[in-house]
């Protein structure tokens, strides 16, 4: 088990495993803690996209493992790098955010039936918002085709008037009956009706092309629904949130949650003593520090090269045990 959890945490086996209890007690709570946040991402990923999303089983656990292995290799990597200021910083950063859409993704999954209420109402608010938008755009040219279609009704009604008194000899001529000029007003009238007819059937096209764009942006919006559009939810969800105060309590609560268990890594990283295993990575990277830079300054006192070969020992050794003058003194 110590052998796995110095896999998961970056740690060598090696050393570990002869150095002391607490060593080895903090490697392995690091090694499970990082599950937390793995276990609680693969969760929200199959949900969001099967329960949400409406996907299919196979694309849920896809986009779950994807999930996981992410923040994986984040929390594996943020616990081996050196825990310096920047990296903290970097740290608290990245788990904000991923508070953040945890909380989102894991509210959408809680009160999915509450988002799927708010997004009917939001989308019945932006159908009648899309309504009105087509009933603007096209109030115009409607209002002069019904105003010409008025126009027209009324020519037509007069010179039908006009006809009916030249008949009954009211007006007009004064002659009663069905002659030549009663007949006369009568092609008028029919010609007038004709050209009511025309800009009836225009205005009617009007209202069909204008019924036809309110039914296309209806279904668009319908569409959207049927969907499960993961940024429209997300408006539905903070909507609700923002306009009850129960639902906003709650979701601090889980979203102070997940901020918990994001950062729980990290926190018994930082708060946890160092142990004696620790120290002795830090005591090995100090030697090996200080034998670099030794070697960088050409230290001739312990690293002059010549000292490695035979030739140069077997004349040390005649220096020091012969004190005569020689070629090499």
């Amino acid at each position: 088990m110590l052998k796995f959890n110095c896999f998961i945490t970056g740690d060598d086996y090696n050393l570990l495993k002869t150095d002391t209890p607490e060593s080895r007690k903090k490697v392995s709570a690091l090694a499970s803690v990082i599950f937390i946040p793995v276990i609680i991402w693969f969760a929200n990923g199959y949900l969001m996209v099967s329960h949400v999303l409406q996907g299919t089983f196979g694309n849920s656990i896809i986009v779950a493992i994807i999930l996981g292995s992410l923040i994986f290799l984040i929390e594996k990597n943020i616990i081996m790098a050196h825990s310096t200021r920047s990296i903290k910083i970097f740290r608290y950063s990245l788990g904000i955010v991923i508070a953040l859409l945890g909380a989102v993704c894991l509210d959408e999954v809680i009160f999915k039936q509450d988002v799927d209420q708010q997004l009917f109402v939001i989308n019945k608010e932006i159908i009648a918002s899309n309504m009105k938008l087509v009933d603007d755009l096209h109030k115009d040219e409607l209002t002069k085709a019904q105003a010409d279609a008025d126009i027209r009704y009324a020519t037509w009604q007069a010179s039908l008037s006009e006809a009916k008194s030249e008949a009954d000899g009211t007006s007009g001529s004064g002659i009663r009956g069905v002659h030549a000029i009663t007949k006369m007003k009568l092609a008028t009238a029919e010609l007038n009706k004709l050209d009511y007819e025309k800009s009836l059937n225009d205005l009617n096209l009007h209202n069909q092309k204008i019924e036809k764009e309110k039914n296309d942006r209806q279904v668009e919006v319908e569409k959207s629904l049927e969907n499960g559009a993961l940024l429209n939810r997300i408006k539905a969800l903070f909507r609700l949130v923002f306009s009850d105060g129960f639902m906003a309590v709650i979701y601090i609560l889980f979203t102070l949650f997940l901020f918990a268990m994001e950062f729980l890594v990290v926190f018994l990283k930082n708060a946890w003593p160092l142990t004696n295993y620790e120290r002795r990575l830090e005591l090995i990277e100090e030697i090996g520090r200080k034998r670099m830079e030794k070697v960088s300054h050409h230290d001739l006192a312990n690293y002059e090269t010549g000292r490695a070969y035979h030739t140069y020992k077997l004349a040390k050794s005649d220096i020091q045990n012969n004190r005569s003058n020689s070629i090499y003194n």
